[in-house]
C-alpha cells in the first residue's frame, strides 16, 4: 500500500474512531501551496452531465487489474457501474497513484482525483458540498473505511457503503492456524476492531462470499442491529462466450497470484515440496508456470526443471496462456472471500485442482471444483486431469455453465446497481 504500511494505516484507522478535533490533529497536516490553489479553483478531468445518478469511490489507489485480485475486483465494480449508466468519480488515497490504474479508469470515463494532487479527502469534498450531492459513496477496504467514513458524511449522501473484499482478521486467523505463531497479534486485535466498527457504521455492507455476509448480519443481529450485509459478486462473464480450447491442445499447469499476497507464497511453497513430487512420481513431467505480480522474486524451494517462473504478464499475455494450460493450480492454505483466481480459470474453461480455503465463498460450486487438503489426493487430483481428456472437457464444461449460472454480466450490472443506489 503507497499511502501507509500496513501497521501505520492500522493505527490511523484505529484513530479514527476518536473523537473528529484528534483525529484531525493526528491527520492534519500543512496544506500545499499547489493544493490551496485547487481548493480555490477545483478541476476535473471529464465534463459531466447532471441526469445521471453520482457515486463516488474511495480506495487506496486506482486500480490497476493486471495487479492483483483486489484491484481487478474494484475495476469490475467500477466498470460495471459505469455500463449501467452511473457517473463515478473515483478518489485515490495514495500519494503517488497507479499511472496504469489511471489509464484504465480514464478509459472508461470516470473522473478522477487523488490525495497528491488534490489534497485529502475532506478537503477535497469542500467545494463540491455546493454541487448535487453523490446518490452513494463507496469506500473499499478495511483502512479506507476506518479512516475516511466521517469524511464521506460530510457529502450529506444518504448511502455510505463499505465493499470489504474479503473479512481481514477472519484470514488473519485462518493464517495462524496453518502457520502456527507466526503472524501479528497486534494486526488480528486491530483489524477485529476496525473491520467490526466498519459494519457499524456503514448503511450497506458488501462482500463476494455468502460466508462473510452471513457473519456480519449475525454480528449486527447480536447487537441488536439490523441486517445490512449484502452478496457482492467479485466476477461476471457475457451471457454468451466461445468454447475453450479443447484438452488435445492443452499442455502445463498455472498458478496465477500476487508475489505480495502471503497465501500465494504460503500456497506455493506446500505444492512445490508436497505436491509436486508427488506428480513427477506418476511420471507427469507437464511445465509448471508462475505468473502474478512480483512473482519473479519467488524463489523455487526445490528445483523443477520444468517450471517456469513468469512474473508479471499483460492482460493478452494472460489470456493466451490460459488458452494453452490444461490446469489451474490453486493451492491456498488459507484465505479469505472469494478467490479470482478460481473464477478467472473457470471462465476461461480451464479446470481448477483447489483446496477448501480455495473454493471458500463458492458453496454451490463444490461439485465442480472438488476441493481437498490431502497433498496425495490433488497430486492425483492434477494427473487425471491431465491424462483424461473426457474428464477434462466435463469439469470445463461445468465450470462454465457454473459461471453462466451464477455470473451472467447483466444479472451481475443489475444487482450492483441495485446495491449501491438502494433502487
Amino acid at each position: 500500500m503507497k499511502l501507509y504500511t500496513a501497521k501505520v494505516m492500522a493505527l490511523n484507522a484505529l484513530l479514527a474512531f476518536l473523537p473528529g478535533f484528534y483525529l484531525r490533529f493526528i491527520r492534519g497536516g500543512r496544506l500545499s501551496r499547489a493544493g490551496r490553489k485547487l481548493l480555490r479553483n477545483p478541476s476535473s478531468e471529464i465534463a459531466r452531465s447532471d441526469d445521471s445518478p453520482k457515486v463516488l469511490v474511495v480506495d487506496h489507489d486506482f486500480p490497476d487489474p493486471t495487479l492483483d485480485a483486489g484491484s481487478r475486483a474494484i475495476f469490475h465494480f467500477v466498470e460495471l457501474l459505469v455500463e449501467y449508466g452511473v457517473r463515478v468519480t473515483f478518489w485515490s488515497a495514495s500519494c503517488s497513484p497507479s499511472s496504469r490504474g489511471r489509464a484504465c479508469l480514464s478509459g472508461l470515463g470516470v473522473e478522477l482525483a487523488a490525495r497528491k494532487r488534490d489534497c485529502d479527502l475532506s478537503r477535497w469534498i469542500g467545494p463540491r458540498r455546493r454541487a448535487k450531492p453523490f446518490d452513494a459513496v463507496v469506500l473499499s477496504r478495511p483502512l479506507i473505511m476506518a479512516t475516511y467514513s466521517r469524511d464521506a458524511q460530510l457529502l450529506g449522501s444518504d448511502r455510505c457503503l463499505y465493499y470489504g473484499h474479503d473479512i481481514h482478521y477472519r484470514r488473519l486467523q485462518s493464517m495462524r492456524q496453518v502457520v502456527g505463531g507466526k503472524g501479528s497479534a497486534f494486526e488480528l486485535m486491530c483489524m477485529t476492531r476496525i473491520e467490526r466498527e466498519n459494519w457499524r457504521r456503514a448503511d450497506v455492507v458488501l462482500y463476494p462470499s455468502e460466508e462473510e455476509v452471513a457473519v456480519v448480519n449475525a454480528y449486527r443481529s447480536a447487537l441488536g442491529m439490523p441486517a445490512n450485509a449484502a452478496l457482492m459478486p467479485l466476477w461476471s462473464v457475457p451471457e454468451t462466450s466461445p468454447p475453450p480450447q479443447p484438452a488435445a491442445h492443452r499442455r502445463g499447469m498455472l498458478f496465477v497470484g500476487s508475489h505480495a499476497h502471503a497465501p500465494n507464497v504460503d500456497g506455493l511453497d506446500w505444492f512445490f515440496t508436497e505436491i509436486l513430487p508427488r506428480v513427477r512420481a506418476q511420471g507427469c513431467h507437464d511445465t509448471v508456470y508462475v505468473a502474478g505480480s512480483g512473482m519473479e522474486r519467488y524463489k523455487l524451494p526445490a528445483a523443477d526443471s520444468s517450471t517456469q517462473i513468469l512474473g508479471w504478464l499483460d492482460e493478452t499475455a494472460l489470456e493466451s496462456l490460459y488458452t494453452r494450460v490444461r490446469v489451474a493450480l490453486v493451492p491456498l492454505r488459507y484465505g479469505g472471500g472469494v478467490k479470482g483466481k478460481v473464477l478467472e480459470a473457470m471462465a476461461h474453461g480451464v479446470p481448477c485442482v483447489a483446496t477448501t480455503a480455495a473454493a471458500q465463498g463458492l458453496s454451490a460450486a463444490t461439485s465442480v471444483l472438488d476441493p481437498s487438503d490431502d497433498p496425495k489426493r490433488l497430486a492425483e487430483a492434477l494427473v487425471e486431469l491431465i491424462e483424461d481428456d473426457g474428464l477434462w472437457a466435463r469439469r470445463s464444461a461445468l465450470g462454465l455453465a457454473y459461471l453462466h449460472e451464477k455470473y451472467a454480466r447483466p444479472t451481475v450490472g443489475r444487482q450492483v446497481t441495485r446495491l449501491v443506489l438502494g433502487r
